[in-house]
């Protein structure tokens, strides 16, 4: 029996090319980009009416050996004078807060998570106790973590916390604060999920108290995390919430919290196509019109361009650039009145980059590397499954291209004859765990020889039984299969 295996057919290597009706990509090329960047705090502030935002300063609000970024949020913390900057640590730092002035002097640092726990801190701020009174420091757990909000005053001294989803999931969450219930005194705490789990933004009261208020905003498949804000974006009597894709989409919509839970805006803050997610925040009344607007950074794959938004998603600002334009780790984003004037000040912070596989992709593909002959499995960016496998020889090469994964059969059998007698020929029986990504490839078990890591096919990707039946469970079908 002949170890080659699938037949290359009908294949046009090159450009852009079709088979069974599907549009299939070939390799992009890869452009080259700056994930990481050292953590300067910026500092900018708009024109008249929220345009043409300049830099005013900025200072390093981390070592500058810290290329893990952070988060940031302004708030007014002893409800007096100017608001002070909120910066969480990012993944892979220790779990710590800063609190600084606008001109970079550290007032107070604090640890909201046991130091060993390199999770992330997403930040928020707000006036919990109502409008008179020092606003509180909300802090979620990263991706890695529970999905623990905490509570804190200005000196770090912990108020309460609380699990806003599946006290035994490792997914995060995204915090905001603002009065999106009249009905509640003070500010409300609103959660959105992190990355691994279904869309899901909720409200709390400053005690946790979950308030029966949730909105699912995204896909039931959408498992990329939801980005939150708070902005009274028509100047009614409580604020709507602003709600993005993390990861893995480009999408924002705004929802008002009525019987309806209506939609106020839902669109697409920068290029179609662009799923590298979306940071959102409040900006305040910018253009000084009587409603407030929020404002956007893309979470990572895209540049660091900040832009401002009306409520219905008519553009405030032009696009500005917060850091080099070949940056795209992700930009963090605040706004609040560092000096007391009239006019609100920008912030901004580097984040590091969430994935690291592919954001294009969706929030699960496979990747079959042709020269180190692995195939690796990416779920909301981070590789789950890696091993090794064999793909086509010189004479029948598996192609590059980015195609998807077209069916699933768990026996298949395969028989091809390139002339009578050719030593090419094959009838293999009983293959196990078959994934289909072209009209004639597959992912599949090979049964007949153990010499993974080294090209052995017809072009189909080879695989032992174990990893085969691995790969088959893990895949759905529509997962992109991205050869290169």
């Amino acid at each position: 029996m002949s170890q080659l295996f699938c037949r290359r057919k009908g294949i046009l290597l090159g450009t852009v090319f079709f088979l069974l009706g599907f549009l299939v990509l070939p390799w992009p090329q890869m452009v080259k980009a700056v994930d990481t960047l050292p953590p300067a705090l910026k500092i900018f502030q708009a024109g008249k009416k929220g345009k043409n935002l300049k830099e005013q300063s900025s200072f390093l609000a981390l070592t500058p050996q810290d290329v893990n970024g952070g988060t940031v949020a302004v708030c007014n913390l002893d409800n007096k004078g100017a608001d002070e900057i909120m910066v969480g640590a990012g993944h892979g730092s220790k779990p710590e807060i800063k609190i600084y002035n606008r001109k970079g002097t550290l007032k107070t640092s604090f640890m909201a998570l046991p130091d060993y726990m390199l999770v992330g801190l997403n930040v928020a701020c707000g006036k919990l106790d109502g409008a008179k009174k020092p606003a509180s420091i909300v802090v979620a757990a990263g991706r890695g973590g529970g999905p623990l909000v905490q509570v804190f005053d200005q000196n770090g001294h912990r108020r309460n916390s609380f699990f806003a989803y599946d006290q035994a999931s490792r997914n995060g969450a995204f915090v905001a604060v603002g009065k999106v219930d009249r009905k509640t005194s003070g500010a409300q705490i609103i959660t959105g999920s992190g990355p691994g789990a279904r869309s899901d933004v909720r409200v709390f009261d400053k005690q946790g108290n979950y308030l029966g208020l949730d909105f699912l905003p995204f896909a039931p498949e959408y498992e990329g995390g939801v980005s939150v804000a708070v902005a009274n974006v028509d100047g009614g009597k409580q604020a709507e919430i602003v709600m993005a894709q993390h990861v893995f989409g480009g999408q924002v919509k705004v929802y008002k919290n009525d019987a309806q839970k209506s939609i106020l805006a839902e669109f697409n803050p920068y290029v179609d196509g662009f799923m590298g997610g979306i940071n959102v925040a409040n900006v305040g009344d910018v253009d000084k019109d009587g409603v407030e607007e929020f404002m956007t950074a893309p979470r990572q794959a895209g540049g660091p361009q900040i832009q401002i938004f009306k409520g219905w998603g008519a553009v405030v600002n032009n696009s500005l650039a917060a850091y080099q334009t070949d940056y795209r780790g992700g930009v963090s984003i605040s706004a609040g009145n560092l000096d007391k004037d009239s006019k609100l000040e920008f912030v901004t912070l580097p984040q590091k980059k969430y994935a690291e596989g592919r954001t294009d992709l969706g929030a699960k593909y496979i990747e079959v590397n042709l020269a180190t002959q692995t195939l690796s499995a990416y779920r909301n960016g981070v590789k789950e499954i890696e091993f090794l496998v064999s793909t086509g020889i010189a004479r029948y090469p598996t192609p590059p291209g980015i195609t998807q994964v077209m069916a699933k059969l768990p026996v298949h059998d395969y028989k091809w004859e390139y002339g009578p007698n050719h030593p090419d020929n094959y009838d293999i029986k009983n293959v196990h765990n078959n994934l289909r990504f072209r009209s004639n490839m597959y992912i599949h078990e090979a049964y007949w020889h153990s010499n993974f890591g080294h090209p052995m096919s017809h072009g189909c990707i080879n695989v032992n039984l174990a990893n085969s039946k691995l790969i088959y469970d893990w895949a759905d079908v529509g997962n992109a299969v991205w050869v290169h």
